[in-house]
C-alpha cells in the first residue's frame, strides 16, 4: 500500500533489498533506496551536554507483486512507488556515552496499483473496483516526527552503540485517483539496532 511503501522509503525505514512472504499467496517486495546524513558543527550547552544539528535525506524505489490464489487464482496484483524523504533535527549528546536525537521528517510518494485478472471472479472484481481498490494512483506525504535514543561503549578500541527510534508516521492524499477512498493513516515504529565501529 502506499503507506507501507512511505515507512519502508523513509529516513527512517527498512535497508534495501529483496524480500519474499509465502502465505495463501506468493509475495515479493523490491526496495532500492539511497539515503544521506550530515551533521554539523556541535555547539556546547553546558559543560556534559553538547547539541549538534543534522539533516537527512534520501530517494528509493519500491514494487511488490502478489500471485493470487483461490478462486482468484492466476491474477495478479502489483504495486510500484517512488519515494522522497527530507528531515531534520538535533543530537543531544549527554557526557561520552548517552544520547537523545528528536527529530521530523516528510515523505512524499506516488504509489501505483495494477491488477491484473485472468480469473473470472477477478474480472467481475476489477469492473466494479477499478481506480478505487485497484488500478489506482496516488500522491501522498507522511509527516514523522521520531525521538532516538542511544548509548555507546568503546570495548577494546571498538564502539558498540545501541540505539532505539520510536517514530510516528501520519499519511494524507495529496491527489491522484482512487477518489472515493480516502487514504489517511497513523502508524507507529519502534526500531533498535545494535552498531560496531572499529578502525581500520
Amino acid at each position: 500500500s502506499a503507506e507501507a511503501f512511505s515507512i519502508l522509503g523513509s529516513n527512517q525505514g527498512a535497508s534495501g533489498g529483496v524480500y519474499h512472504s509465502r502465505t495463501d499467496t506468493d509475495s515479493e517486495l523490491r526496495l532500492t533506496r539511497f539515503f544521506g546524513h550530515i551533521d554539523f558543527s556541535a555547539r556546547e550547552l553546558s559543560k556534559s551536554v553538547e547539541a549538534t544539528p543534522f539533516v537527512e535525506a534520501g530517494i528509493a524505489w519500491g514494487s511488490a507483486e502478489n500471485e493470487l490464489g483461490g478462486p482468484l487464482e492466476g491474477d495478479r496484483n502489483e504495486y510500484n512507488s517512488f519515494i522522497a524523504s527530507i528531515g531534520g533535527g538535533e543530537k543531544f549528546s549527554f557526557g561520552d556515552h548517552f544520547s537523545l536525537s528528536p527529530g521530523m521528517g516528510f515523505v512524499f510518494a506516488n504509489t501505483e496499483n495494477s491488477y491484473t485478472a485472468h480469473s473470472k471472479l477477478g474480472r467481475s472484481l476489477e469492473r466494479e473496483l477499478d481506480d478505487v481498490a485497484v488500478n489506482w494512483d496516488v500522491n501522498s506525504i507522511t509527516y514523522v516526527p521520531n525521538l532516538e535514543g542511544a548509548y555507546t561503549r568503546s570495548v577494546g578500541g571498538i564502539d558498540f552503540t545501541l540505539s532505539s527510534q520510536y517514530s510516528y508516521y501520519r499519511t494524507d492524499v495529496l491527489g491522484g485517483g482512487r477518489d472515493t477512498q480516502d487514504l489517511e493513516t497513523d502508524s507507529q515504529v519502534l526500531a533498535t539496532r545494535i552498531a560496531a565501529e572499529f578502525p581500520l
